[in-house]
């Protein structure tokens, strides 16, 4: 196995042309969704126009089949439903830490997503519970769970779904074989 480097601090430029964006809470934030076509790699900047960008809208990237690679920004707090429904090409996601809410189906039919990194512990507890977070451990192969999260709430969720478990660059590592 080769280490993987994680970069926390690295954050690339955004994809503004991959991306639109509409003003929610009263003007004071905006919520972003796709256009559709020739995704590739997206990265949601943290602002737009000066506002935070604090929703990843319902069905924002829905069937995307070029979606390969989604970044949110630590600015997101919620993924709407079926956000990524049948992105069939999307492999690998990070869930910040300010994500306190993913709603229905947000990662049903995502056939290749093996590789989802895990920084918020609400997302951890929703996972536990199953509720909200419905199909995200559906296809994955590896589980990254930033290591200052509650290991006992992530063990328990995740141990019995992927038996292999390491400390790597501050993440707990859950493999399956």
């Amino acid at each position: 196995n080769v280490p993987i480097l994680i970069e926390r601090d690295v954050q690339p430029e955004p994809t503004l042309d991959k991306l639109t964006f509409s003003l929610i809470d009263g003007g004071t934030a905006y919520e972003v969704g796709g256009l559709g076509m020739d995704s590739g790699e997206v990265v949601i900047p943290s602002t737009y126009e000066g506002l935070p960008v604090t929703t990843i809208r319902e069905r924002a990237f829905h069937s995307d089949r070029s979606l390969t690679k989604i970044i949110i920004p630590n600015s997101v707090k919620s993924i709407g439903s079926e956000a990524f429904w049948a992105c069939d090409y999307l492999t690998e996601i990070t869930i910040p830490e300010s994500v306190q809410s993913i709603g229905d189906d947000a990662f049903k039919g995502c056939k290749r997503l093996f590789k989802i990194t895990i920084e918020s512990d609400y997302i951890l507890d929703g996972i536990m519970s199953l509720t909200s977070c419905g199909c995200l451990l559906e296809n994955a192969t590896t589980v990254y769970v930033n290591e200052n999260l509650s290991f006992a709430n992530s063990n328990a969720c995740l141990g019995k779904y992927f038996p292999v478990l390491h400390n790597e660059n501050g993440y707990w590592i859950y493999t399956k074989n």
